[in-house]
């Protein structure tokens, strides 16, 4: 069983805790004398950056699974299969509402240039037919 850690007064509280601030960025100095509010200020830092932390590994996480599915899609793969081949993304995945607003014009910008080219070829293929 685990003691209790009793703390038995407000010294003894700041000695404990000092390091905990230094290791978010504090200097010694402001803890001691700076202002007692900026404790919270770094304590909300920590937090942010915990955060950002934990979005980016989820983001790493993204990027590994989708290179295992298309790994495992194209090793089991039948002989003869005219799908196409699945591939890892060309680029990176949007994340801030400009980036998906610009991920969108590109999409639409590829399907009007596909449609354009399969156009394209019916128009040249039917001026083959003709002749």
């Amino acid at each position: 069983m685990e003691e209790e850690l009793v703390i038995s007064s407000a010294t003894e509280y700041l000695d404990l805790n000092c390091s905990y601030m230094m290791s978010l960025g504090m200097s010694l100095h402001d803890y001691w004398h700076g202002y007692v509010e900026n404790d919270a200020y770094y304590i909300e830092a920590e937090q942010h950056r915990l955060h950002r932390d934990n979005v980016l590994a989820h983001r790493a996480g993204m990027y590994v699974q989708s290179a295992v599915a298309v790994i495992a899609s194209n090793i089991l793969r039948k002989k003869g299969d005219t799908s196409p081949i699945a591939e890892y993304p060309r680029e990176p995945y949007p994340i801030t509402q400009k980036e998906l607003i610009e991920a969108n014009k590109k999409a639409e910008r590829r399907i009007e240039k596909k449609e354009s080219n399969h156009i394209q070829d019916m128009q040249t293929y039917m001026r083959g037919m003709c002749r």
